[in-house]
């Protein structure tokens, strides 16, 4: 556990208003407190619990600067409330209603007195019985459970953490209701801050959550220490007893499987907004303009020291020194704005460090270069470290990597040596890399100096210089603005462009912050950055009717392959190569006409896992997934549209050569030969297998790995709307373990959770045999199975199986020497008929819980069959 150090001024005071009473709940914040975390970092955090007042508007009016929460701030949010998402304490909601007797209906609620808080779980929970608020008698709430046990209201909301354990002390009797076992998941006691609070201590708020999350960590081992300190220092209305059975149920909702303490996923962000829709709670509009990313603060945690903060408290205003004229990387457009790839780097690390970048707007690259060297300017923000620069600038590791090139006019042939052109004049900007390096390595060259890439090029056009030398990117953005069709890359010359930031010799603070900023931006970002200024405008632009025509730097490349087809073996090998440096940054590929791979970049094989050698002159189909077509696309149509000549962008499942899900966005072009016909294919690809993850996080069940119920939605109205599997025949199962209740209450809910792993686990085993299921955990002990409808014989001899298997399973119990947990499950089918014009999605649905309440009414663990 990481402890800061002492801060160099008075702390920071913060006031955290909690959303119920002092209690363990909340360990976390009391940890932090009490082992000083708050403090060493530099902050006095004072923890208030609920005053019965809305937390969001207290937080918002800056009485507070940190607030505690339900899911509902996800509404109030998309309603306007400015504010952030720090994390969540609980990554399920302990939410439930408690009752003073059973019910078979959730429609029973329906004239009931309920007293609510701000519980979209409950919300949820109405919903899905068909019940309208004016349908029940909504009290707001008191918190005080003594309402329940006198019986002035019929249903409490509670937490399952909390209340029943006081019940149960008190020896009342009641009943529970779980939205999670109606398949309602929810995150718990969302931590959150104003968007005024974000802007004003990022830092602190940083410090803020890593030492609470620190705090979860320790409460987690060590409850009975939080609870003594709780007691000492907190009014708490609950029993040293209670806590401590509070302190054993609540680990599972803060920890969930391998999900670290405090994730927060904008995917489950938006899946949550998605349910809300559908329950009312939001409308279209405001589903439609919900931007998770908008709502969370911001992801990238940088761990500052005490003089790196001081440094950015000092030095509010970055002075920059930037080229105005070098797109891609940076420039100053028609309204005065700096754009390109260093701009969008730098605006990354404001919104981290919560300073600002001021750029150059009229000083040519030569004058930025001076300033820098007199400590005019604090910062280079796109430039490469070489030994002149080194002596007035300390550099961060570079950042983006570009090779330095000649352009030349069409008619030159390849240029294997510089030295061979002594006699002819270069075209270098002033100033930059490329001139140092020409410079120092080739004094005997005629060097013509420029001002910036345009005039480098206009030196070539005009022929007062044979060649011009500079960055691959920069001259590619250039040649497409000017259309020029006569002039061509003629060959790589000296070291890549290595690009880094540099700060001014007296600023040393400042590399090290930028490093750290550098370092934090994720892989998914630079990717962004690195497509909307080069992958996508080098690509996607372009139909293959201009693609022939050498109007981009990479078409022209490829034609210069064929102009060179009888040029001498050594040449013909450099520009290959130098062909595949410049595609390493697009994992790219080449197809030819028979579909079969004939080049591959060493990116593809490294994010692949293949030889290049076990790709080529192999299908294309070689890098898709087997199960490609479940994905939603048809390769075979997708190679219809190329043929025709037109550009494919979209999603591609694909597979590793050790069997791992590849994901990636790709940019398939075709180049067509002189009579119309598909000659090849250029492929680009950008990998987001790691988005994909997170989409997949969004739609499994984290215990089981089973999906989860919104994806069991999703899939079964898919599934009955397509018309070749309802042909085929469609089978609704659903499963439900039986008394898992008492199993829980005797063995705790560390068994019951192996026992719903182990069910999982059976699911999978048994679905393996039907390549189109799909198994779902769709709350609690209830689980589904959507399957193509086999022989009546064969799914009888299915179920059964699944059933028997299940009934076998043990689990090892420690604490009960004698006997091991066994397991029954009942299990209801339903045959979905072929003709569904008179059969709505609820109907399905009732029918398979008819067959499974037939299985239960009949003595339990048995399988019934309902056919259409």
């Amino acid at each position: 556990m990481a402890f800061a150090q002492a801060p160099l001024q008075s702390p920071l005071p913060i006031k955290v208003l909690l959303n119920w009473h002092h209690q363990y709940e909340y360990a976390g914040f009391y940890a932090a407190q009490k082992l000083g975390l708050y403090q060493a970092a530099g902050l006095d955090v004072e923890i208030h619990a609920w005053n019965g007042q809305s937390i969001v508007d207290q937080v918002v009016n800056g009485d507070y600067q940190i607030g505690v929460d339900s899911t509902l701030l996800l509404r109030d949010f998309v309603n306007g409330k400015p504010i952030k998402l720090l994390f969540p304490s609980l990554q399920y909601s302990p939410n439930v209603l408690i009752g003073h007797k059973p019910i078979a209906s959730l429609r029973e609620l329906a004239g009931k007195k309920i007293m609510l808080a701000n519980n979209y779980e409950i919300l949820a929970l109405l919903h899905k019985a068909g019940i309208r608020l004016n349908e029940i008698e909504a009290l707001a709430h008191s918190t005080q459970l003594k309402d329940f046990i006198d019986q002035r209201v019929d249903f409490y909301s509670a937490y399952s953490t909390n209340e029943p354990i006081q019940l149960n002390e008190l020896g009342q009797t009641y009943s529970v209701i779980d939205p999670k076992s109606h398949g309602i998941n929810a995150y718990g006691d969302l931590v959150f801050t104003s968007q005024a609070f974000a802007e004003q201590a990022p830092n602190q708020l940083l410090a803020f959550k890593q030492a609470t999350l620190d705090g979860w960590r320790y409460a987690l081992q060590n409850p009975q220490i939080i609870i003594d300190y709780l007691l000492s220092e907190f009014t708490v209305n609950k029993s040293r007893s209670a806590l401590l059975a509070e302190a054993n149920l609540l680990g599972e909702f803060v920890q969930s499987g391998s999900v670290p303490i405090g994730h927060l996923s904008s995917e489950r962000l938006r899946s949550l907004v998605h349910d809300m829709h559908a329950l009312g709670i939001l409308n279209q509009t405001q589903l439609a303009a919900f931007v998770p990313e908008k709502m969370i603060f911001h992801p990238y945690p940088i761990h500052l020291t005490q003089e790196e903060q001081a440094f950015l408290r000092d030095h509010p205003v970055i002075r920059i020194g930037n080229d105005i004229d070098w797109a891609p990387f940076e420039f100053i457009d028609e309204s005065s704005h700096y754009r390109g790839i260093a701009a969008d780097y730098l605006a990354q690390i404001e919104k981290m460090l919560g300073i600002r970048f001021q750029p150059v707007t009229d000083l040519s690259w030569a004058q930025v270069v001076e300033k820098m060297q007199k400590g005019e300017l604090d910062l280079y923000s796109c430039a490469v470290p070489n030994a002149e620069r080194q002596r007035y600038a300390h550099f961060t590791e570079p950042y983006l990597s570009f090779p330095m090139v000649a352009l030349g006019q069409s008619s030159l042939n390849y240029l294997p040596d510089i030295r061979q052109l002594k006699q002819h004049p270069i075209a270098v900007v002033k100033g930059y890399a490329s001139h140092d390096y020409l410079r120092k390595h080739y004094p005997e060259l005629q060097l013509i100096l420029v001002e910036n890439t345009e005039q480098g090029i206009a030196a070539v056009q005009s022929g007062k210089a044979l060649i011009y030398i500079g960055n691959l990117a920069a001259i590619n953005d250039k040649l497409k603005k000017l259309g020029d069709f006569n002039l061509k890359v003629v060959g790589q010359i000296g070291p890549r462009f290595e690009l880094a930031m540099g700060a001014a010799l007296d600023k040393p603070l400042l590399k090290t912050i930028l490093q750290k900023a550098l370092d934090a931006i994720p892989s998914s970002e630079k990717n962004r950055i690195y497509n909307d200024w080069l992958q996508l405008r080098m690509v996607q632009e372009y139909d293959y009717r201009r693609l022939i025509l050498p109007l981009s730097l990479l078409s022209a490349l490829f034609l210069f392959i064929a102009i060179l087809a009888g040029v001498q073996r050594h040449y013909q090998t450099k520009l290959n190569r130098y062909l595949a440096t410049i595609n390493e940054l697009n994992y790219a590929s080449i197809t030819d006409a028979n579909q079969r791979l004939i080049w591959v970049s060493d990116s593809l094989c490294q994010l692949t896992g293949f030889d290049r050698k076990e790709l080529l002159n192999q299908p294309h189909k070689i890098l898709m997934h087997k199960n490609c077509y479940e994905s939603h696309f048809d390769p075979q149509a997708i190679w219809q549209q190329l043929e025709q000549g037109k550009t494919w962008r979209g999603e591609l499942h694909g597979q590793k050569k050790n069997g791992d899900d590849l994901w990636v966005l790709a940019t398939a072009v075709p180049e067509m030969n002189s009579r119309g016909k598909l000659k090849q294919v250029r492929t680009t690809r950008q990998d987001m297998t790691a988005q994909k993850y997170l989409e997949k996080l969004a739609i499994k069940d984290e215990l089981t790995g089973l999906y989860n119920r919104r994806y069991f939605n999703k899939v079964f109205s898919e599934s009955l709307h397509n018309a070749q599997k309802i042909q085929d025949g469609l089978v609704l199962v659903m499963l439900d373990l039986d008394h898992f209740k008492r199993l829980n209450d005797r063995y705790g809910h560390y068994y019951g959770d192996q026992a719903l792993r182990q069910v999982g686990e059976q699911l999978r085993k048994t679905l393996r045999e039907y390549p189109q299921s799909f198994g779902f955990r769709i709350g609690g002990e209830e689980f589904a199975i959507i399957l193509p409808a086999p022989p009546l014989n064969l799914l009888s001899h299915t179920l059964e199986n699944l059933r028997l298997q299940i009934a076998d399973l043990r689990l090892q119990n420690p604490s009960e020497a004698a006997e091991n947990l066994r397991l029954s499950v009942s299990i209801g089918a339903y045959v979905i008929p072929k003709n569904l014009a008179e059969t709505s999605e609820h109907q399905i649905y009732t029918q398979a819980d008819q067959a499974l309440y037939q299985a239960k009414a009949k003595g339990r663990n048995r399988v019934e069959i309902i056919e259409s």
